[in-house]
Order: C-alpha cells, then sequence, then structure tokens
C-alpha cells in the first residue's frame, strides 16, 4: 500500500472522540447552500438562520434571484456580515432542442450577470451529461465539445470580472448531469481556461482515489469544498447525502490537510431540502454543527 493510498483510507470513518470547539474557532469559514432551505421559508429568514447557527456565508440558488431582488440580497447580507460561497448553478451548454438550448443560454447570461452584481461571486458550473451533447458523439468527444463551450463562457466571466467554479460530477450521473466526472478531468480543463477553479463537492469526488492526493498538492485550483456525509442504500445501492457524523466519511483528515497546506478555503454545507425525508433542515443543522463543534 503507498502512502497516499494509505492517506485515502483514512477519509473513512475512525469512530475518534473529537475535543470539544466553537465553530466559530475551528479557522475554516463555513457556508451552506440554500438548496437546504425549504419553500415555505424565505431568503431572509433563512439567512437569520444560518447565521444562528454560526455560519459565514451562504451558496445561492436561482431561487433566490426570484424571490428576492439583487440589491436587496446585497443589503441583507451586508447588514449580517455574509458572504457568497458560490451562485449554483450555470453550465448544461448544449441541449437537441433549439428553444432549450437557448433558454440555457439565456440562464447562463444572467447568472453571470447576477455574480457581477453580486461583486463577482463565483459561479458555480455543472457542464452536462454526454446525453446533452452533440447527438452520437462519443464520451471523449462529448468532453472536447464541452471545453469549447467553457472556454467561450471563460470569456464572457472575464470580461464581467466573475470567477468560476467547475464542478465535477460523480461518475453514476456522466449521462444525465456532466460528462466531467473526475478530479484530473476537471483539472485538465482549470489548467488550460483562465478564471475557473475546482469545486471540490464531496458527495461527488470522494470516490476518487487522487482525493487527498490532490488536497495535499501546492495548487490553488481548489475555489471551494461543498461537504456532507454519505451512505449508500443497501437495496439501491444509490448513494445518499446525511449529517455529518452519519454516513461513512470522516471530515476530520480534510480539514487537517486543509490547515497544514494553509489554503485559504471555503467550505459549503450542501443538502437538498427534496431529499431530507421528512426531517427538519434545522435539525439537519443541529447535528452538522455538533459534529463540526467536536472537530479539532
Amino acid at each position: 500500500m503507498d502512502e497516499y493510498t494509505a492517506i485515502f483510507l483514512n477519509i473513512f470513518k475512525s469512530g475518534k472522540q473529537l475535543s470539544q470547539e466553537s465553530i466559530n474557532k475551528l479557522g475554516e469559514e463555513f457556508s451552506v447552500s440554500h438548496y437546504i432551505c425549504p419553500d415555505n421559508v424565505g431568503f431572509i429568514e433563512f439567512l437569520d438562520i444560518i447565521q444562528n447557527y454560526g455560519f459565514k456565508g451562504v451558496g445561492l440558488t436561482e431561487r433566490v434571484f426570484k424571490e428576492t431582488s439583487l440589491s436587496s440580497i446585497k443589503n441583507e447580507l451586508k447588514s449580517r456580515d455574509l458572504f457568497i460561497s458560490s451562485i449554483n448553478s450555470a453550465g448544461y451548454f448544449y441541449h437537441p432542442n433549439s428553444k432549450l438550448h437557448d433558454a440555457q443560454l439565456n440562464k447562463n447570461k444572467y447568472l453571470l450577470e447576477c455574480a457581477s452584481e453580486l461583486g463577482n461571486s463565483p459561479l458555480n458550473i455543472i457542464v452536462g451529461g454526454q446525453n446533452v451533447g452533440s447527438g452520437g458523439l462519443t464520451l471523449d468527444q462529448s468532453r472536447d465539445y464541452i471545453f469549447d463551450r467553457l472556454e467561450q463562457y471563460s470569456y464572457e466571466a472575464q470580461s464581467l470580472g466573475v470567477s468560476l467554479l467547475l464542478e465535477p460530477i460523480h461518475p453514476v450521473w456522466t449521462w444525465s448531469k456532466s460528462c466531467i466526472n473526475s478530479i484530473n478531468e476537471a483539472v485538465d480543463i482549470v489548467n488550460n481556461i483562465n478564471s475557473i477553479k475546482i469545486n471540490l463537492d464531496l458527495f461527488h469526488t470522494y470516490w476518487d482515489s487522487d482525493f487527498l492526493k490532490f488536497l495535499e498538492s501546492d495548487n490553488d485550483n481548489i475555489g471551494l469544498i461543498q461537504i456532507c456525509d454519505v451512505i449508500e442504500s443497501e437495496d439501491t445501492n444509490s448513494l445518499h447525502r446525511v449529517a455529518l457524523g452519519q454516513g461513512f466519511l470522516n471530515l476530520e483528515t480534510i480539514f487537517q490537510i486543509t490547515r497544514r497546506k494553509n489554503k485559504k478555503v471555503s467550505i459549503e454545507i450542501e443538502y437538498f431540502n427534496n431529499k431530507l425525508n421528512g426531517l427538519d433542515f434545522r435539525d439537519l443543522f443541529k447535528e452538522c454543527v455538533a459534529y463540526l463543534n467536536r472537530l479539532v
């Protein structure tokens, strides 16, 4: 077993009891994605809730822009001293249907404008799966096509002063969501296109044997780390997000590396309200914060 294989295996739960620590003293700037917010809770109320739990930032979603004006978003964030860790999500660069294609282009343009207006906040990109590429393309051809579209989008982003985040997606969603799956595939892109860094979503990248090696490396390619814990359903072998400390991942190793390497990266907790299976999002916050408070 080589050094990095041994380190990688440490990501799985060790069962170690961690000492008590305040979430505000951990040294990371924790934020939380708005995707966890239920329909009956408005954006401003949501900001109050996450602030009360000690979070310092928020990941914005399209729903926020439908509910709240850009000027109100800026004012509400400023009054609470909260930063924007991400805006979610642009991409899906090709649709065979011309109307869908044009609608997505307009959405991508709108999100760029929102990110620029909100102080050049980082805009997350999910590129789209192989099935939304040009019909009949191989996987490699789809990735080449995506690279060209992403390069063009980066020029538009640079003209507005907006930084982009490229999110590699677990390979089980290669067909439906993204044909950029591994960390190395994402690194090849960000090394060749300016203004893009990687969104290292743990749910989508924990499986990658290069995960901790990449985290350990002396690079500045990481723009965001999104965290959750993960379980695999025994009956369907599907993956599910669960509260921190309740799955098979151990985040302590990741935090140790980011501190040791002095990586100044925002860490965003990401869950989806429609996948909470009846659990109140506030209860999930309590469990996640309790876990974070034990980290040293």
